[in-house]
């Protein structure tokens, strides 16, 4: 799939709309011009407060599974033929402690290591093997003066991770957009982005420099849908955007 099909840059009220048949950017008070004038197959555009974007470079990720469904635009393909005898049974197995649960899919990074979030918190890290190589324990209570979501011990992570760039991203039921470097483990920033997000599953998504998560569900109902999309810095977690739904 390629973000030049039916590719349409728009302005509207100094709100930048950036469309395809694959997705939707909104970028606020900014003015985006289409490179190559008239030219239908519209490959790169300007923003001027976002710099260059590279449709080619944005949908590439040297990750196997980079996100929730796999490939840049989340179609859930893969260039990987399974075995088809699987008789055996797999080659190794993780089992979760009785008091939580695996809510989403894991990322496979290019050397085929696997990312696992559960949804109490505790991401891992395990090589390809199934030897376990590190673990970080996401917290909502480490948000200082912040009251902690109904339900948070079971359902801190309520998505999958997404792998960018030698990072790995979670967002938390208290609101909280978290970089995990992926060779150490350790937590690179965090961000309160939102006063909560919605318990149902999602995903965080990662491209160009830019993590973007569904967030601002109330913290005392985190079971209803959450509210606005945040776009923050990969880097140091500062937050670029915002987009609120309408009511």
């Amino acid at each position: 799939a390629s973000a030049r099909d039916e590719a349409e840059v728009a302005s509207e009220d100094g709100l930048c709309l950036l469309q395809d048949s694959k997705a939707a950017v909104r970028r606020g008070r900014s003015s985006l011009e289409k490179e190559g004038g008239a030219d239908p197959e519209v490959s790169s555009v300007t923003c001027e407060e976002h710099g260059s974007i590279d449709f080619a470079a944005a949908l590439q990720s040297k990750y196997y599974w980079a996100n929730k469904n796999g490939d840049a635009t989340c179609t859930g393909a893969s260039e990987v033929t399974s075995p088809f005898n699987v008789s055996a049974g797999p080659a190794w197995s993780f089992n979760v402690t009785k008091d939580t649960q695996i809510q989403a899919a894991p990322c496979i990074d290019d050397e085929m290591n696997v990312y696992l979030a559960q949804v109490n918190g505790v991401v891992h890290k395990f090589s390809a093997e199934g030897k376990l190589l590190w673990t970080n324990t996401v917290d909502n209570a480490s948000v200082p003066g912040e009251p902690i979501p109904v339900m948070s011990g079971q359902r801190v992570i309520p998505g999958g991770p997404v792998l960018m760039d030698g990072a790995l991203y979670v967002s938390t039921t208290g609101g909280l957009v978290v970089g995990i470097d992926m060779a150490s483990g350790e937590t690179l920033w965090q961000t309160k982005a939102a006063s909560g997000q919605s318990a149902d599953a999602s995903s965080v998504m990662a491209r160009s420099g830019m993590v973007v998560a569904a967030l601002e569900a109330s913290p005392n109902m985190i079971h209803e849908g959450n509210t606005q999309v945040v776009a923050l810095n990969s880097t140091d977690g500062h937050v670029l955007w915002r987009w609120t739904f309408p009511d």
